[in-house]
């Protein structure tokens, strides 16, 4: 835990900061570096293991936006509370931006007037697109989602994903195409802590009607 967020910490960079203790003399120099490397490993993990899914691969995690200055918990009633970092939250994710509650995005709501201008109803795309970020924001997946934007070419879905993308935090969208889920074994290893996943196949298909219908 990091003082905001639970994060995977690799065995070779637990092996490195045993070796670092080895270093400073702190076990007889006849000792089998390796083996004691492989025997600290075998300890920590015995120390910290939990029965118990406290972390939620299995289960479903809550609806929290874990942010700068706090846990942001969603409720059923779409009700918000921000709380203090906490390692019992067990969160996994972190954005590293302020929840503001009255801060205004003027700059991005003009952008996507301007990008959804010719859709015959652009305020509703434009309070989707928001809730659809919304929900990428935060953990929970009880609606699975597949997106599929579709439209001509230089009409904002590349913007679209650009602040999608930055919203969650780069480090938490893996980037492949869906085909690769089923062709490469260790594709699915890649989503290990990823909130979604991003790629041209899937978020951008050229219209084969007219090009000039937007979304």
């Amino acid at each position: 835990y990091n003082d905001r967020c639970w994060i995977r910490v690799e065995p070779a960079v637990l092996k490195q900061m045993a070796l670092q203790v080895l270093a400073e003399g702190a076990f007889p120099r006849k000792a089998n570096t390796a083996s004691l490397l492989s025997q600290v490993l075998s300890i920590l993990e015995a120390k910290v293991f939990e029965a118990e899914d406290l972390l939620r691969f299995q289960g479903s995690p809550p609806s929290v936006f874990n942010l700068r200055n706090g846990e942001l918990w969603l409720d059923a009633d779409a009700e918000v509370e921000l709380r203090p970092h906490q390692a019992t939250s067990y969160l996994r994710h972190y954005m590293d931006f302020d929840y503001l509650p009255k801060a205004g995005a003027p700059l991005l709501e003009a952008a996507m007037k301007e990008i959804f201008s010719k859709s015959s109803d652009g305020k509703a795309l434009c309070q989707y697109y928001f809730e659809y970020l919304g929900y990428l924001m935060q953990p929970d997946r009880r609606i699975p989602i597949v997106s599929i934007w579709k439209g001509g070419g230089s009409n904002g879905k590349s913007a679209l994903a650009g602040v999608a993308r930055a919203m969650v935090g780069p480090q938490q969208v893996a980037a492949q195409r869906i085909k690769e889920l089923s062709r490469n074994q260790f594709s699915l290893d890649a989503l290990f802590g990823k909130l979604c996943s991003q790629a041209p196949a899937c978020l951008t298909v050229t219209s084969s009607g007219s090009a000039k219908t937007p979304f």
